[in-house]
């Protein structure tokens, strides 16, 4: 004998389960950097590869900074973009290949660059650097 299951609590409890499984995959880790100047925040590539896996990206949670930097690997480098939508300010979050605001759905490439609005400019980028074995992002 099975339960009587209304329409509207199925869709309800199937709607909880996609936007947990969802959720769980959009989650990335999050790296304090080293502190190595006021202008310069450094972590190992190996600690970044431990961490970014096939999504190949971490946040980074910079001192003193509201927001933290999201941290990218491609075939290019690497690339340091703020979370901060240039829309209203509020968080951006990676999704797949893209970058979302949380508010108003702002759409960004994984450069920082506006795929689709309201937000009128791109991300703020972070120049990076690669040197001994180290991705250096440079805050100024």
């Amino acid at each position: 004998m099975t339960p009587d299951l209304s329409r509207r609590t199925f869709l309800s409890v199937a709607a909880g389960v996609v936007a947990g499984g969802v959720s769980a995959c959009a989650g990335l880790p999050t790296i304090r950097p080293t502190l190595e100047s006021d202008d310069r925040v450094s972590l190992s590539v190996d600690e970044f590869a431990l961490n970014a896996g096939e999504k190949r990206a971490v946040y980074l949670s910079v001192p003193d900074r509201k927001y933290p930097l999201l941290l990218l690997e491609d075939e290019g480098g690497f690339t340091a973009v703020s979370t901060r939508c240039t829309h209203q300010g509020c968080g951006v979050k990676a999704a797949g290949d893209f970058l979302v605001c949380s508010c108003h759905g702002s759409t960004f490439d994984r450069e920082g660059n506006v795929i689709r609005g309201p937000a009128p400019t791109a991300l703020e980028s972070f120049e990076t650097t690669l040197e001994q074995g180290r991705i250096h992002v440079r805050m100024t």
